[in-house]
């Protein structure tokens, strides 16, 4: 809108001075013809305005001259209150810089130059909640909300909230409201449908935010470290997770030990399964089994596919290792009770698991079995772990169709 325009050329004169009509029209996004054309405007509405040619002239006020007019638009005054980033923001700032006077405008502008606040972190784009305006308009109407919120289990619930009010806590959006009398604190970003009633909404007498907020959230940060992990990681491993746990790390000294600190073992196996390899739990030994337990099942997940095949579908077997697959083959028991050359027990039933040698070595890691033991089979790419007793009776098990 022009007069917006106006009063941002106005503002703009009023915080820097001098400046150009090409800075000007830079500023404003628009054509110098433009900017001559808005100084005509204000001159004619009475604004002290000039317009000086040539290299070393420009536009500015009459020295003394100012307004007290900061003319922040709604979104700019909801985006003050928030804090909410983006272009809203950043105009609004510059009209209450504008609006101070003298040494203090000037003051703010430097400052405003040289200091960029970024609340956005790494590895993640800051994206606002899709129902945040209808949640907000519903805050500040103190109006009755209908909130369709998926929980951290997944499941989702219906909730009638009379909302109190909205945080933003380390860049993620909070509503604080009462759900039948009792207050509850509700994360916009699983809010699937907000709905604003006509009712209004209760609020108790002299209800304090800030207060509420910190009694709700009082034990939320206690306990955050109360499982204890000593690591081995060195190299590129050790530099990676110093780079990514950050507030986790309690002790990184200066050997291959690093020790962090996490909520509880589920929280300390899912962040250190994504380092596969390159970091080693050396205590507490619980979590080294936890994640072994997700190790198996991410192999049995993304590995070769395992299949179970009677004695009669030799054929079949071969040709499902040759394609990548694990085929585990009923073989005859005729060994049963008999040694191996390793000097194992062979008891019933006994199987090949056969596979291409590079899976079939990965698919006996996971069994604790040594890639030594893997047998080749004549003029055929594929090879073969023998396999007996009650590891191969609950491999069939496991495998053999119902």
């Amino acid at each position: 809108m022009r007069a917006d325009r106006l009063l941002s050329l106005l503002l703009l004169l009023q915080a820097h001075g001098r400046l150009s009509a090409s800075n000007l029209a830079g500023r404003l996004e628009v054509s110098r013809r433009t900017i001559y054309r808005d100084v005509d405007a204000l001159g004619v509405a009475g604004v002290p305005i000039r317009a000086e040619p040539g290299a070393g002239g420009g536009i500015e006020l009459m020295e003394g001259w100012r307004t007290d007019l900061t003319g922040l638009t709604e979104p700019e005054v909801e985006s003050l209150l928030t804090a909410a980033p983006g272009p809203a923001l950043e105009s609004a700032l510059g009209k209450v810089a504008a609006a101070l006077p003298g040494e203090p405008g000037r003051r703010v502008a430097r400052m405003r130059e040289r200091l960029l606040v970024d609340s956005e972190g790494w590895g993640r784009r800051a994206v606002a909640p899709i129902h945040l305006r209808a949640v907000q308009d519903a805050v500040f109407a103190d109006r009755r909300l209908r909130l369709a919120y998926r929980r951290a289990e997944a499941d989702l619930v219906v909730r009638l909230v009379d909302p109190l009010g909205l945080v933003l806590k380390a860049g993620t959006w909070y509503l604080l409201g009462l759900v039948d009398g009792q207050q509850r604190v509700f994360r916009l970003s699983r809010v699937v449908s907000a709905e604003a009633l006509g009712e209004a909404a209760r609020r108790p007498p002299g209800f304090d935010l800030a207060r509420a907020w910190r009694d709700q959230t009082a034990d939320w940060g206690s306990g955050r470290s109360d499982y204890h992990v000593r690591l081995r990681a060195e190299g590129a491993g050790r530099a990676l997770l110093l780079r990514v746990a950050g507030d986790r790390v309690t002790d990184a000294g200066d050997s291959a030990s690093v020790r962090l600190g996490f909520p509880a073992r589920e929280a300390a196996a899912a962040f250190l399964a994504s380092f596969g390899a390159a970091v080693e739990v050396v205590e507490p030994p619980e979590l080294r089994v936890e994640l072994a337990r997700l190790g198996l099942e991410l192999a049995t997940l993304y590995g070769p596919r395992e299949r179970y095949f009677e004695r009669r579908q030799v054929r079949e077997a071969i040709a499902w290792a040759e394609a990548g697959g694990i085929a585990v083959h009923r073989n005859f028991d005729s060994y049963d009770g008999t040694r191996s050359p390793r000097g194992f027990r062979m008891d019933k039933p006994f199987l090949h698991v056969i596979g291409l040698r590079a899976q079939l070595a990965d698919w006996g890691r996971r069994y604790g079995l040594r890639p030594e033991w893997i047998q080749p089979e004549k003029r055929r790419p594929v090879a073969h772990y023998d396999v007996f007793g009650e590891f191969a009776q609950r491999l069939i098990e496991r495998l053999r169709e119902p």
